[in-house]
């Protein structure tokens, strides 16, 4: 939904303005209405530009009282468009927990905003730093360049920095206190980092001469690492992104009859239903939204496990970042236990798909893990040490998997 989120912002700033402009045009303030509804359909961070459009409603050149009546309804007209999706969503805040507690860092945003919104962590290593450098010197530059000319190009470097700047300082006020950040949250601000580096050049090749030379060798440079970024995009498998469809396809196609899905962590559910049969998937833990508080337990999983492969003859396991709730690998553990053999595939993009063919003598897993006598120590740490399990049959010089089993104290 970001690359659209984008889009839609885009235009309903635009249309924002066209109505500014032409305020008597009661369709443009119905387009601005029905624009920024889909803003807020397509992520509920759309809220953050419709911040941004209060200021511009706030400091627009011209009448304010005939400004905000049009463009206060406008506005409210959208957060009446949002208002089912509220009534469908808000049930859900309570469970709403896929952060640690903490406080967020507003120097990791600043910097990471940056980084991604040039490179889009398509590039690395030296190539980074060049392209961090050229798009840096470039949005340090043209707001210089532009604000040297005319009233109406100050009135847009100021709009483009505010487009910019607001919606990501109403990101640090308003979640300062809930640590989850990812730069796809705030995408919605980076047109402008495209806009005053392309307004600048337009600028250069106008004057000719000398700084149409320098406008063409900017444009040259950020065209070149932009290219390298959408390369390793196109081709890179190193930068795919999450190869969902491609394992739903490697599932229905290898998949027996008695066999079922496991996807962990469950909270990923919508992308595998949308590529995979509906009803033949169970997931782990089985939350609508993640909740990073539903840390994967030895005998909970065992329950279930047992349960759902009773009348299976093998399970696909589908993980994607599965640390969130089971940092220690313990599904993968259980599952390996009780199967003959394990088939492993990446996906690309983190997914990774397993499949276990269980064993025939398969009877379940015990509920209690069968541990050697627990060493008398927990290094100094919260934990107590259940104990550990190691096959019987040990050779010299064989490498032995070995696993142990820890309690959280308090």
């Amino acid at each position: 939904m970001y690359m659209p989120l984008v889009a839609l912002s885009l235009l309903a700033t635009l249309w924002l303005l066209r109505a500014l402009n032409s305020p008597g045009r009661h369709q443009l303030w119905a387009g601005v209405a029905v624009l920024d509804g889909l803003v807020l359909y397509t992520h509920s961070t759309g809220v953050l530009l419709l911040l941004f459009h209060v200021l511009v409603l706030t400091w627009y050149p011209g009448p304010p009282q005939a400004r905000w009546k049009r463009g206060g309804l406008a506005l409210g007209g959208a957060v009446l468009i949002w208002l089912p999706w509220l009534a469908y969503a808000l049930p859900f805040l309570k469970d709403n927990a896929g952060f640690w507690p903490g406080q967020l860092d507003w120097w990791l945003v600043v910097s990471d905003t940056f980084r991604e919104f040039v490179s889009g962590h398509m590039v690395d290593g030296h190539v980074e730093m060049l392209t961090l450098v050229v798009w840096g010197a470039a949005l340090l530059a043209a707001p210089v360049l532009l604000a040297t000319g005319s009233r109406q190009e100050k009135g847009g470097v100021l709009f483009l920095v505010a487009y910019l700047v607001v919606p990501i300082l109403a990101l640090l006020l308003l979640f300062r206190n809930v640590p989850k950040f990812a730069v796809r949250y705030i995408i919605l601000a980076s047109p402008p980092v495209f806009l005053l580096p392309s307004a600048a050049l337009a600028k250069l090749v106008r004057f000719g001469g000398w700084r149409r030379i320098g406008g063409i060798v900017l444009l040259t440079a950020l065209v070149c690492t932009s290219c390298v970024g959408l390369g390793n995009l196109a081709s890179n498998p190193a930068y795919a992104r999450p190869g969902f469809r491609e394992a739903a396809q490697t599932v229905q196609q290898l998949m027996s009859e008695d066999e079922t899905v496991l996807i962990l962590p469950g909270h990923l559910f919508p992308v595998w239903q949308f590529y995979f049969v509906p009803q033949l998937w169970e997931a782990l833990p089985d939350d609508p939204i993640l909740d990073v508080r539903h840390e994967l337990d030895y005998r909970g999983t065992a329950i279930l496990l047992n349960h759902w492969l009773a009348d299976e003859s093998g399970v696909w396991l589908v993980e994607w970042e599965p640390w969130v709730v089971d940092p220690t690998g313990m599904v993968p553990c259980l599952l390996s236990q009780a199967s003959e053999t394990v088939e492993t595939f990446e996906e690309g993009g983190g997914v990774r798909l397993s499949h276990y063919r269980l064993d025939y003598s398969y009877a379940g897993l015990p509920l209690e893990p069968r541990v050697s006598a627990p060493v008398g120590t927990s290094w100094g740490l919260p934990l107590q040490l259940i104990g550990c399990d190691y096959p019987s049959d040990i050779a010299a010089g064989v490498p032995v998997n070995v696993s142990c089993y820890w309690e959280g104290g308090g």
